[in-house]
């Protein structure tokens, strides 16, 4: 009987911090402040974010030093936060996540590309929907959190998919001054 109580807890616990969790990225996804774009370098951000990753998962970083991006230093967390933590979901702990970060032109493009199950091609032009998730876990707002933020920061994203074979979410932002 104890067992069946403390399994029983558990569950409610869990259910609970699920229900958090929901209402927490509604909540974010509801209320994108509006972007206070600044000047700054987004190598720094990038292996600041990644070192809490680092022990447990292989991230492989191409990070060209030296440049500078328009973008609200709260949301550009979000969006590399959101893109990683998916590529880490939809890979195997063994197969490493690359993240790139190069210029093009007036554009700065961070690419982060897994190996992972990739995304059916029905479901490409989906991924940035509100509420749309193939996942067991979650709540369908992380990529649609990542468009919205992109947006407000007159910044794009992409993704390109192969089933069995990984995703890349590539950003384009705008290039800032040294």
């Amino acid at each position: 009987m104890q067992n069946i109580l403390s399994e029983s807890l558990d569950i409610i616990k869990q259910e609970i911090e699920n229900l958090r969790l929901l209402a927490q990225d509604f909540s974010s996804f509801a209320k994108v402040s509006k972007a206070q774009r600044e000047n700054f370098d987004p190598e720094s951000s990038i292996r600041e974010i990644c070192r809490s990753y680092a022990a447990d998962y292989k991230l492989e970083l191409d990070l060209q030093p030296e440049l500078y991006i328009l973008f609200d230093r709260t949301h550009f967390y979000q969006v590399i936060t959101n893109i990683l933590q998916n590529a880490i979901d939809a890979s195997a702990p063994e197969q490493a996540i690359q993240i790139r970060l190069s210029l093009d032109k007036s554009y700065v493009i961070i690419g982060i590309k897994d190996h992972g199950t990739g995304i059916e091609n029905d479901d490409l032009s989906r991924v940035f929907e509100p509420y749309f998730s193939r996942k067991t876990k979650g709540t369908g707002l992380g990529l649609a959190l990542v468009k919205k933020l992109c947006e407000a920061n007159s910044a794009i994203v992409r993704v390109k998919s192969k089933p069995g074979e990984g995703s890349e979410f590539t950003l384009f932002i705008e290039g800032g001054k040294a």
